[in-house]
């Protein structure tokens, strides 16, 4: 995949090797769940940050935490391919984009940002970075998309 780098194969363990024999391709390779989080010291960090000029949101925080969680664990960020577990030189995070609708009745689309190397990026470049591309996206001027 021309879109994705990889330092190379993980590790062979005994788990992983039968887990890769065993799998199969998935039908909806999509992970539900939640988490109840006292939000405060967020909010609060939001409001500093809002008075300092940056327009950051709690979903900007909450892709930049998921970037962090799966850099400090780095088997997280690995994907399956031919027959191998590869892990990714770089932790990239993919938010939705809400496109509106040509005809103005309400029917929107849904289109995405990827954002490279999200771990490594405070949250305002990261907030900046999003909002730049989601512009992009919207406007259908993001070259990545087309």
């Amino acid at each position: 995949m021309p879109n994705i780098t990889y330092k190379g194969p993980l590790a062979d363990s005994s788990f992983r090797r039968m887990a890769m024999g065993v799998w199969d391709l998935p039908g909806d390779p999509t992970i539900y769940g939640y988490m109840d989080l006292d939000m405060r010291h967020a909010m609060a960090r939001l409001e500093d940050l809002k008075s300092e000029g940056h327009r950051v949101t709690v979903t900007h925080l909450v892709a930049r935490a998921c970037a962090l969680a799966i850099s400090s664990l780095e088997d997280l960020n690995a994907m399956p391919r031919l027959g191998r577990a590869y892990q990714r030189e770089t932790v990239d995070v993919f938010i939705q984009v809400a496109l509106p609708s040509e005809d103005g009745l309400g029917k929107a689309d849904l289109s995405g940002v990827k954002v490279r190397s999200a771990d490594t990026k405070a949250i305002e470049v990261f907030a900046v970075e999003f909002k730049e591309r989601a512009d992009r996206v919207r406007s259908g001027q993001d070259e990545e998309i087309k």
